[in-house]
């Protein structure tokens, strides 16, 4: 019986995947279209990756340059300027709002997000939903380091557990960690692998409904 949610953030809870996926490209535009466009592709290749592993290959590959963490840090201050306040004012995905509203009680409810940990936190106080959350985790930490924590902490079976994602690196994460998982949208990495999808959070306590 599922007992704990984990979610992905950006394009599970909240509508903002294209805010990051425009200001990761227009950070590249003066480098050309090629540039910008290879910008995008890898950033939508590997949603909920952090954002210093992708300046750092955009940098590093993509631009091929010598790039330092303080070029990464500023890269990566830069980039939460331009995001920020345009994420907390994002709408929520469909769904998103109602569901956790109705079982936050019900379930034990988390944050996994390549976002800082320090912007998450600012976002979810901003956005008056932290209540809904045991835990809301951010990077540097990685997602199977997330999960692990999670496990620990509350001492969970893993059967128990289903991770919320939209991108192939949370599902990659959920599946080191031989944890349940669904995705959420149309990326077509999932129709490929056969995995399961909701289409949004609206459909996510019919979908709950069919594990038990």
């Amino acid at each position: 019986m599922i007992k704990c949610l984990i979610f992905d953030f950006d394009g599970v809870i909240l509508d903002s995947v294209n805010i990051k996926t425009y200001s990761f490209q227009q950070m590249y535009s003066h480098y050309g279209k090629n540039v910008a466009k290879k910008v995008k592709n890898f950033h939508l290749d590997n949603g909920g990756m952090s954002r210093f592993k992708k300046f750092k290959y955009y940098e590093e590959v993509i631009l091929k340059k010598k790039c330092t963490n303080n070029k990464i840090n500023i890269l990566s201050k830069e980039f939460e300027f331009k995001v920020k306040h345009k994420v907390i004012k994002a709408p929520y995905i469909n769904g998103a709002k109602r569901f956790l509203g109705n079982n936050y009680k019900k379930y034990k409810c988390f944050i996994s997000t390549g976002t800082p940990q320090k912007e998450i936190n600012e976002i979810v106080l901003e956005k008056k939903i932290k209540h809904l959350f045991k835990g809301v985790y951010g990077s540097p930490e990685s997602k199977i380091s997330h999960i692990k924590k999670i496990i620990k902490k509350y001492n969970f079976n893993k059967e128990d557990i289903l991770f919320l994602g939209d991108s192939k690196n949370d599902y990659e994460a959920a599946l080191s960690q031989k944890i349940n998982f669904v995705a959420v949208g149309k990326d077509h990495f999932f129709k490929r692998k056969g995995i399961d999808i909701i289409k949004d959070l609206s459909e996510l306590k019919g979908y709950l409904t069919e594990l038990q």
